[in-house]
């Protein structure tokens, strides 16, 4: 069991700290603050930072990209498919 929980540039937060979390927390607010990105926090955390988690994380919110391009069939370079990490930090670009 967790008793904090502390994120740092993950998402939308720069730095979040939970001082007391019980057995059971509540996470409740209006719609774009952050809930769905502190489970996400939270799921990366208990996987270890499996990069499947991570993966199936961007893939949910549509923000991976595909290793090959589904138009010319060639690979996709790596820093295109590293850039589909920006996504899961705070601050970040957006990426077109």
């Amino acid at each position: 069991m967790l008793n904090s929980l502390e994120i740092r540039n993950f998402r939308g937060f720069q730095d979040l700290k939970i001082e007391r979390l019980g057995r059971v927390n509540l996470i409740v607010g209006k719609n774009n603050v952050g809930k769905s990105s502190l489970l996400e926090a939270l799921q990366i955390y208990a996987r270890r930072g499996s990069p499947e988690i991570i993966w199936e994380i961007l893939k949910t919110r549509d923000e991976n990209r595909q290793p090959v391009s589904r138009i010319t069939r060639r690979v996709v370079k790596i820093e295109d498919l590293l850039a589909s990490l920006r996504y899961l930090f705070y601050g970040r670009k957006e990426i077109k």
